[in-house]
Parts: C-alpha cells; structure tokens; sequence
C-alpha cells in the first residue's frame, strides 16, 4: 500500500514517473527494452528499478526466459491512477500530460482518457451501466448487449462492476474485469490500434463507425488521434 508521505516524493522525479507510466499499460517490460524505449543508460535504469521494487510499486518476476517488471498489483495501479488524479490536479511538475495519452490511453489495460470517459458516459446514457446505491452495475439490457458483443458471460455477471477517476479528465471510465476485457476486444477488433509510444492508442475509421453502430457514440468530430 503506498502512503501519502510518498505522494510527492514518487512523482517529483521525471524518470519514476515515466517507468511507471510506461508500465501502467499492462504490459511487463525487460529492463533492456524500458531502457531503450526511455532512453536511459542500464546504470541509471538499475537504480531507479531497484528503488521502485523496494517501494513495492513495481515488481520482477520470471517470464520465461526472460525476467520482466510490472506494477505490483492491480490495488497498486489504481492507487497510482488516483495519485495521478491529484498530481494533475496540482500541477505537480514531473507529472505532465501528452496531448496524445489524455485523447485515448490505455490506464493498466482498461480505456481511458477523453475517449475512455466518453465511453463510461454512453453507457450510463443508454441504460446499459447504472449507479446503485454509489455502486456500479450493469443492466438487464447491458447484459444482453455485451453478450450479443461475445464478452463472455462470466465477465459481464461480475458485480459490482469497477470503475477508476480518470487522472486526465477527472471523470469516471470503466475498470476492472469488464473494462480488461472490452479494451482487449477494441484492439483485437482494430477499433483501437497501438503504436510506438507507450499507453497511446489510436482511434481507426473502423472504430468510429463501430462505436456508433454498437454503443451510440458519435466520434466523427473527435479529436483523438486517428490512423
């Protein structure tokens, strides 16, 4: 669990803050590909990893052959989620926004950014996701809709449903078991596609028609990257 004394002290560095957004997409990492993408020298990656591994924000495990980092925990990405809230919200100076990650990102395998929220908000429009007494579910007619999509039944019937503060936006988008499993559903789909940068993803034509037709979201003015 990271404590508040930690808070201003994790993000006041520029070089924590981009491993651990390189890492809130998800995916685990090798230390030789963090420090080619961020372009570190593998002395200076080695501190900064160490010291993150011995915070318990990151964590490195086998995978195979290769030994890899990722965030520690589902509980630990969303309390970075929500430092980030706070940290935009401050104007803390390590901690700035891509104009490219605030459209369409990816917030430890669920969507987020502008794209993200707008999705949550068309949800609750259409009566397919409802607040219950401050908690998330989904409606009868969200069942049906997300199962005649092929998410499998298991996923849609897990409730509450979860849901994160955007950091960017500062408005609700979908999380948890449903969110992993409908942004892997977007890419695999090619309605999202990902790049070379970190956490970005980019909005296709076939997204924009897919997102009207199956969710009513009308993306034809929207300013998110696109193919």
């Amino acid at each position: 669990m990271l404590q508040n004394c930690h808070f201003h002290h994790l993000l006041s560095d520029p070089t924590r803050v981009s491993i651990i957004e390189l890492l809130m997409s998800g995916e685990a990492r090798t230390a030789g590909e963090i420090a080619r993408i961020l372009k570190l020298a593998p002395n200076q990656l080695s501190h900064y990893l160490k010291l993150l591994c011995e915070q318990e924000i990151i964590k490195l495990q086998p995978m195979g052959k290769f030994r890899v980092y990722s965030i520690a925990s589902d509980s630990v990405a969303e309390q970075l989620e929500a430092m980030a809230v706070l940290a935009h919200s401050a104007k803390i100076h390590a901690y700035h926004i891509d104009p490219e990650l605030q459209a369409c990102r990816s917030c430890y395998q669920h969507l987020a950014g502008k794209l993200g929220v707008q999705f949550f908000a068309s949800l609750i429009q259409n009566h397919w996701l409802e607040w219950r007494e401050a908690e998330l579910h989904l409606t009868q007619e969200g069942f049906k809709h997300f199962r005649n999509l092929g998410i499998p039944e298991e996923v849609v019937k897990t409730v509450p449903l979860k849901y994160c503060i955007d950091f960017s936006e500062r408005r609700h988008h979908l999380a948890g078991k449903l969110g992993i499993t409908l942004l892997h559903y977007f890419v695999q789909e090619k309605w999202l596609v990902r790049r070379q940068k970190p956490r970005v993803l980019y909005l296709t034509p076939l997204g924009k028609k897919q997102f009207a037709e199956h969710f009513k979201l009308n993306l034809e003015d929207s300013t998110h990257a696109n193919t």
